[in-house]
């Protein structure tokens, strides 16, 4: 079974394009919530399987939800400390610095009574993404 979570492709949810790595937790539980029910589904045999950034959340879904036979990720970039540390790196300090105040900005406009949330692309070119 394949899902998109909301605010991403056919799922309703606003703002489009918000990542909520919560939401996006709780929307995968959801979905296998959901399997367990189908008749053609064994719910003892649930496999969870991510990539990149959903790899992540495929070890966190599995781990919180106990009962999954099994999990599978590609995502060795975001569970490797070292390879993601070696890979912030490579942006250089002034890249880090702009998206930490990027994240410090965001957080402080999700803040009542403000509740303004500050966007960026989630894809584009190589640095596109980074706040300038």
């Amino acid at each position: 079974m394949a899902f998109d979570y909301r605010y991403f492709g056919a799922s309703g949810g606003e703002p489009r394009q918000l990542v909520s790595v919560a939401a996006q937790l709780e929307d995968y539980a959801a979905a296998i919530a959901f399997a367990r029910t189908l008749p053609e589904v064994d719910p003892e045999r649930i496999v969870v399987w991510g990539t990149s950034f959903s790899g992540g959340h495929a070890v966190a879904v599995a781990v919180a939800d106990g009962r999954v036979a099994a999990r599978s990720r590609w995502s060795r970039r975001w569970t490797d400390a070292p390879r993601c540390s070696a890979s912030c790196a490579t942006a250089g300090l002034g890249q880090l610095a702009k998206m930490t105040a990027a994240g410090m900005r965001d957080a402080i406009g999700a803040t009542p009574p403000a509740r303004r949330r500050w966007m960026l692309p989630v894809v584009g070119p190589p640095r596109d993404r980074l706040p300038r």
